[in-house]
């Protein structure tokens, strides 16, 4: 990563940003849809009696969505065969 141009690392900034903004989106679609779906099973008869494992599950759906990413390409540049197997 330390030998690339300025302009490789603009364009690498650029495609960052984008990508960032692309996952921001589509997390945030994803959050939306959970939300929707665990308003949903409030209509339910059968978890209207589990009231607290409904709200407990709607709240870790949405809470737990990282909307923001938490990876950068400096993250990615860095990463080894090993990490990825992990993943």
């Amino acid at each position: 990563a330390s030998s690339w141009t300025s302009e490789q690392r603009a364009l690498i900034e650029r495609v960052e940003r984008a990508l960032h903004d692309e996952y921001k989106a589509r997390r945030e679609m994803v959050a939306k849809r959970a939300q929707v779906t665990t308003t949903s099973f409030c209509y339910s008869s059968r978890l209207n009696a589990l009231k607290t494992v409904r709200e407990e599950f709607a709240r870790r759906a949405v809470s737990d969505l990282h909307i923001m990413p938490q990876v950068t390409m400096d993250d990615v540049c860095d990463a080894r065969h090993a990490d990825l197997a992990m993943a």
